[in-house]
């Protein structure tokens, strides 16, 4: 299962340009940063925005060209400093952020079109811990990973996937990006399906397949990954 958020966006900012393309990466995100756009020019259509000693302050507010409503971005001593809310062409909520300072922080939640939950960030530890949690479009949990940061974000910790009805489809465990722990599989009436060990790669130790009511079907030493594979489920 793979849920991809894909957020692109193309918009006119109040009218304003860049002035430099050098001071502007195309990145729609960045074009919001400080000296893009005339930032005293649109203090007059921001009336909770303020500028102090040229820096950007309280709730600033930007549109797509038709009006609506594009993005509401809090800052504090010209830093991301609070919520972050972007919104689609329909109105709808697109994603929710929040800083610190600057840094991501707390809870970051991204919507569908409709206007239904996606997916959720947690950050942990000054942003050195992730935690993603998807959803399917009816609201239950699809699966669940934690991310730790090294040098980039690796999968670290426990991790989950579920049923559309909610109940636990297979778990592991990570470190450092690569499986190190058992895996387990389990039927949709929650009787364990099949567990096994597996570290650097490689399946260790005893691997059982049981059946819907928990009887041992088979057991193998160390299996290839086609005799793994072969035995997970497809729903």
């Amino acid at each position: 299962m793979k849920i991809v958020v894909t957020i692109a966006v193309t918009l006119v900012l109040l009218g304003f340009s860049c002035s430099t393309q050098s001071s502007c990466p195309s990145n729609f995100k960045q074009i919001l940063k400080p000296g893009c756009i005339d930032d005293k020019s649109i203090l007059s259509q921001n009336p909770e925005a303020k500028m102090i000693d040229d820096l950007r302050e309280g709730l600033w507010l930007w549109n797509y060209p038709d009006g609506t409503r594009y993005l509401e971005a809090e800052y504090s001593h010209g830093q991301p400093h609070g919520y972050w809310k972007y919104y689609s062409e329909n109105g709808k909520l697109q994603r929710q952020e929040y800083y610190y300072q600057g840094k991501a922080a707390g809870l970051w939640q991204y919507y569908t079109s409709t206007g239904a939950l996606q997916m959720e960030i947690l950050h942990y530890q000054q942003n050195s811990t992730r935690e993603h949690i998807y959803y399917f479009p009816g609201g239950d949990i699809a699966y669940r990973q934690k991310f730790v940061k090294t040098d980039i974000y690796r999968l670290d910790g426990y991790s989950a996937e579920y049923y559309k009805h909610g109940q636990l489809r297979f778990e592991t465990y990570f470190e450092n990006g690569e499986i190190a722990g058992y895996q387990r599989w389990y039927y949709p009436n929650g009787q364990l399906m099949m567990e096994g060990f597996q570290k650097n790669g490689q399946h260790l130790g005893v691997w059982t397949k049981y059946d819907v009511n928990g009887i041992v079907q088979e057991q193998t030493i160390a299996p290839d990954p086609h005799w793994v594979y072969q035995h997970i489920p497809l729903e």
